[in-house]
């Protein structure tokens, strides 16, 4: 049996403001969601809700949205696997539904979010041996399935959701020997187009600005090939065939063209026609702003960034960051500064920050922190989860100069990691001596 808990049990150390001391009733432990009891004045950053499954191995977020956050419950041991999905009031922390829609059968691939709506598929064996693959769309507000689809016997494909809008629902079916991208209706489930392909499709990504649909055609051991089809009706608009054998990757879908990684070079292609705008060489991490793509280059002494022009692949700016060990997946833009997570001992994850200004290159400001953090961008502020002495706490640091802004510390909460930020509101994962914990924080 799920057991859930809502509690109130963060401190808030804060920089330049204090909270008034709360001398009134507290919310009460226990299953079944919070008491009647009144909250702690609603002043500074604060714990607004928690929900704990003693079950799960972890919590994470699919989908957040004014009206609901859609949790997903994950096995022990086990990420990639859903044990359970819930909607919760983002206000209250109130569980609005849970289940999984009476699905055809076990989930196989993570749940994707778009627009109102959660997509979830999976492959199945029936008792005569038959292969079964299906894909599901579920209202996110209620949990209600909306459409299934269901493909049964030896030819039966599997289904992956690539992206699209409130309208489109792009879909990936097939396999190696054969394959196909398929634009849905959002609502209904029925087909608009289906472009069919004779190798193994990647998964679709809708420009929505230049109503073009991106995907990646080809196997491993061959030359892959990036093909543009009009999102109305799936007809092939361009084909870009890389030069060398390997797989291609999608990175940045931009209204100008698409960046794709392939022949160990990074390739800019024009949404008109495909052509190639510049290329450049691969790095070991990327990071995608309104003028500049950024490359990070990371060596045994240190690292390299060099910021790259969308329009023209002029160099912009390099910076040679010797002596400092960069974790070049970690790269975000915070305002006007590019922020990356440094490390003391690589094998222990980013236990510091530096951020650069996005248009010199010059470091900004660095910090060490005291232990392995994640960390995400909101509106305001920089936030940083860490974890140390058997605790976990929230931090904001200032874009532009590092800055301390708050601190929220939680004792009973380790390996803290941020799931999402929105409308300034963070979600943060954690382990409780117990299960997996999700927990909103208002800032």
């Amino acid at each position: 049996m799920t057991h859930r808990r809502w509690v109130l049990a963060a401190a808030i150390v804060l920089v330049g403001l204090v909270a008034p001391s709360w001398t009134g009733p507290v919310l009460a432990q226990g299953c079944g969601g919070p008491s009647a009891q009144p909250r702690p004045p609603e002043i500074g950053p604060r714990e607004r809700w928690r929900i704990v499954d003693d079950d799960a191995g972890s919590l994470g977020i699919t989908l957040v949205t004014n009206d609901v956050v859609v949790v997903t419950g994950n096995p022990r041991g086990c990420v990639a696997s859903v044990q359970s999905l819930r909607g919760i009031d983002p206000a209250t922390g109130e569980e609005l539904w849970s289940g999984l829609g009476e699905l055809p059968g076990r989930i196989t691939a993570t749940p994707v979010g778009i627009g109102d709506a959660i997509y979830l598929a999976g492959t199945e064996t029936d008792a005569a041996g038959a292969s079964i693959a299906w894909l599901a769309a579920l209202a996110a507000a209620t949990g209600e399935r909306r459409w299934h689809l269901v493909e049964k016997g030896e030819d039966a494909r599997s289904f992956s959701v690539g992206g699209g809008n409130g309208d489109l629902t792009l879909v990936a079916r097939g396999s190696n020997d054969g394959s196909a991208v398929i634009g849905l209706n959002a609502a209904t489930g029925e087909t608009h187009w289906t472009a069919e392909f004779q190798r193994l499709v990647q998964r679709a990504t809708l420009d929505p600005a230049s109503r073009l649909v991106y995907a990646v055609e080809g196997n491993a051991n061959e030359p892959n090939d990036v093909v543009a089809l009009d999102a109305a009706t799936g007809e092939e608009t361009w084909r870009f065939t890389a030069p060398t054998a390997g797989s291609a990757y999608i990175l940045s879908v931009l209204d100008a063209g698409v960046i794709i990684a392939a022949d160990n070079r990074y390739w800019m292609l024009a949404a008109a026609d495909g052509t190639s705008v510049w290329d450049a060489a691969a790095a070991t991490g990327y990071v995608t702003t309104d003028d500049a793509f950024l490359t990070i280059s990371t060596r045994e002494a240190g690292a390299t960034v060099v910021a790259i022009g969308l329009a023209d692949g002029a160099e912009q700016w390099a910076v040679d960051l010797t002596g400092t060990t960069v974790n070049p997946w970690t790269g975000m833009v915070a305002g006007d500064r590019l922020v990356l997570g440094t490390s003391t001992d690589p094998r222990n994850g980013s236990d510091g920050l530096l951020a650069l200004d996005l248009t010199s290159g010059e470091e900004a400001w660095r910090v060490t922190l005291p232990s392995a953090v994640t960390f995400d961008v909101g509106d305001e502020a920089l936030y940083v989860t860490a974890s140390f002495a058997g605790r976990g706490r929230v931090s904001a640091l200032s874009a532009s100069d590092g800055e301390a802004l708050w601190s929220l510390d939680f004792p009973d909460l380790v390996n803290l990691r941020i799931a999402a930020v929105f409308d300034e509101v963070i979600y943060v994962s954690a382990s409780p001596a117990t299960g997996a914990a999700l927990v909103a924080v208002s800032v």
